[in-house]
């Protein structure tokens, strides 16, 4: 029986997901802590197997508390559970271990999704044996069918493939014209994908000068992406 405890500070919340959790046959919530004081004695003494977290929380943002956990040293499982649509705080999430990020409202069947991936995560660290591609992809959530990818409004996942493969298909860097001419796409809509892909850190931009001095920009893949 994996041991799991709730971090949310809204108590009608923290009791569904109670209910959620040991509705499932493997799973058992141990603890629910309301802050991240109780929170943090909590995982001291009853060393769950799994936390799951909320952002907002009273005096303290979850993220932060997940960061001090891995500075700990803690390498407890972490599932956020919040209201936050943010992309940054999405990356974060994943940058400090968390396994999955579930936007309430959600349905009992998506948790129980998390909770079965968190099982394969365990089955795969305590095995010895070799796996596929497949079975890698699916227990780590790498591939694009197993993981909801979270984007800022008005950008679309499809797309911005498309965009990265322009760029990244290209030997060295690319002007945002030749870009225009292969995606079929305004420079104004594209530019809000290019200022992502920077933002996220898988590009670089760089400034070119003209004959007639006037400055344009350049695109290429991040070094040692």
């Amino acid at each position: 029986m994996w041991k799991v405890l709730v971090i949310e500070d809204d108590p009608m919340l923290a009791e569904i997901h109670r209910r959620y959790i040991d509705d499932h046959k493997d799973f058992e919530c141990v603890a629910v802590a309301h802050n991240v004081a109780v929170a943090t004695d909590e995982v001291v003494k009853l060393k769950p197997d799994l936390i799951f977290l909320d952002i907002y929380l009273p005096h303290t943002n979850g993220l932060d508390f997940l960061v001090q956990l891995r500075e700990k040293g803690i390498q407890v499982e972490v599932i956020l559970i919040t209201a936050a649509r943010d992309i940054e705080q999405v990356e974060k999430a994943y940058r400090y271990g968390a396994i999955d990020y579930l936007v309430k409202p959600f349905e009992f069947d998506r948790l129980n999704q998390s909770l079965e991936t968190f099982k394969a995560r365990k089955s795969l660290s305590n095995g010895k044996h070799q796996i596929n591609q497949e079975k890698l992809d699916s227990v780590y959530n790498t591939s694009s069918q197993s993981r909801e990818i979270v984007l800022p409004k008005g950008l679309h996942e499809r797309t911005l493939e498309r965009v990265k493969k322009s760029i990244f298909g290209f030997d060295g860097p690319i002007s945002i014209d030749a870009i225009v001419d292969k995606m079929d796409m305004s420079k104004v809509t594209l530019r809000r994908y290019l200022e992502y892909l920077e933002k996220i850190g898988e590009i670089d931009i760089e400034m070119s000068h003209g004959s007639r001095g006037r400055p344009s920009y350049l695109y290429s893949k991040k070094k040692n992406y």
